[in-house]
């Protein structure tokens, strides 16, 4: 993934699903995923939930790559927290600000860009930083914590 796969969203939702269509919705009207993938990730958070319980915590929707075009990832920022159910914990409820709803295809290393995230977002600096930034220095930190290839020089 390079930089400008990551998109960023300031927004409002009155639900987890809702978050996910205004994230989902923001994948594909870029050209990043196709049709349904909103839905298929919804469906998948209710068999498997991807909330995380931290200092600032967050939400990691996403579904299969069949739904895929390139690699993406959308970053939704949210006036008012929504509660998603948890990853660890799924009859608890985890109430967020911050969902990070990912497009990985086939061969992408789903599971590394997943861990790299979580890593990221484990460090109370990187999701207030997430929170705060503007988008163009937003994209500068996801590569700063390796969550993309590009390298920027003189950062």
């Amino acid at each position: 993934m390079k930089k400008e796969d990551i998109l960023v969203v300031d927004g409002t939702a009155d639900s987890w699903e809702q978050a996910i269509h205004l994230a989902g919705g923001t994948l594909y009207e870029n050209g990043f995923v196709k049709e349904g993938f909103e839905q298929a990730c919804i469906d998948r958070e209710k068999t498997y939930p991807t909330g995380l319980l931290m200092d600032t915590s967050i939400a990691i929707p996403h579904t299969d790559d069949q739904f895929v075009i390139k690699a993406g990832v959308c970053i939704l920022r949210l006036k008012e927290p929504v509660d998603f159910y948890r990853m660890d914990a799924p009859d608890d409820i985890v109430s967020t600000r911050l969902v990070f709803n990912l497009a990985l295809p086939r061969g992408s290393q789903q599971i590394s860009i997943l861990q790299k995230i979580i890593a990221a977002v484990s460090n109370t600096e990187f999701t207030h930083q997430c929170m705060e930034l503007e988008t163009e220095d937003l994209r500068k930190m996801f590569v700063k914590y390796s969550l993309c290839e590009e390298v920027i020089l003189g950062s």
